[in-house]
């Protein structure tokens, strides 16, 4: 009897660790997480990462970089902390299949009390089909972390860009960030969605032979920059699309 009674004893140790084991209750200080999405063949990808210090979304289309940086509010940090305990994202596995090439896909990653754990829906890596929906949830609450506190709408901002001279944009938006409508390879330009009221905007631009070039958005007034280039040097235009 003594040994069923331990045996029990481990099985029922082994469900508790499985139903959210391994993470701490609470958010732990050192949590951060970041979702991309690659295009495969595609000349496409994006990132997301958030944390305490706050977030970024990267945007690649056609090897041209745009960064947003936005802040994150700690009760939405703890909400998704959340679903991912809820959803036990740290223990959804993954199977290797050979002769995949070049198949884009999802990756997602987190930092919790020193452990690191990585989960990838890309390549040659597949989630296992028993946590999919957990592997879908866990992705959809990073970006329901973002736009937590707002009421549904937003208001865009367009910035648009003419040739191949572009190299890297920059814009923090603040807390007023909501996401980006979707990008294709064939736009040369980006709405980016946010929430009133509308933060100073500063735009750094940087160019592939040519300094950094700053433009500060006359908003409300311009909801729109078109960026075009001048012997290497980022010329701005804002309008209202």
């Amino acid at each position: 009897m003594k040994r069923w009674h331990r045996y029990l004893m481990g099985v029922w140790v082994l469900w508790l660790m499985g139903c959210g084991g391994g993470l701490p209750a609470t958010r732990p200080p050192d949590f951060q997480i970041s979702v991309s999405e690659s295009g495969g063949m595609l000349p496409l990808g994006e990132r997301i990462t958030l944390s305490a210090e706050g977030g970024m979304r990267s945007i690649w289309v056609q090897g041209q970089a745009i960064l947003i940086e936005h802040a994150v509010d700690t009760a939405a940090l703890d909400t998704l902390y959340a679903s991912l305990r809820e959803n036990q994202t740290h223990r959804i596995r993954t199977t290797e299949e050979e002769g995949v090439y070049d198949r884009g896909g999802t990756s997602l990653s987190f930092t919790a009390d020193g452990q690191t754990y990585a989960i990838s829906d890309s390549g040659q890596s597949f989630v296992r089909p028993t946590w999919q929906s957990a592997f879908s949830a866990s992705v959809q609450a990073v970006n329901e972390a973002i736009a937590h506190d707002t009421d549904g709408t937003a208001v865009p901002l367009v910035i648009a860009w003419e040739g191949s001279g572009l190299q890297e944009l920059r814009l923090d938006v603040g807390a007023a960030y909501r996401g980006v409508l979707p990008v294709s390879t064939a736009d040369s330009q980006i709405t980016i969605l946010l929430a009133e009221p509308v933060p100073p905007l500063i735009l750094n631009v940087g160019g592939d032979n040519g300094p950094t070039s700053t433009y500060t958005i006359a908003w409300p007034t311009e909801r729109g920059v078109r960026i075009r280039w001048v012997e290497g040097t980022a010329v701005f235009e804002g309008f209202t699309p």
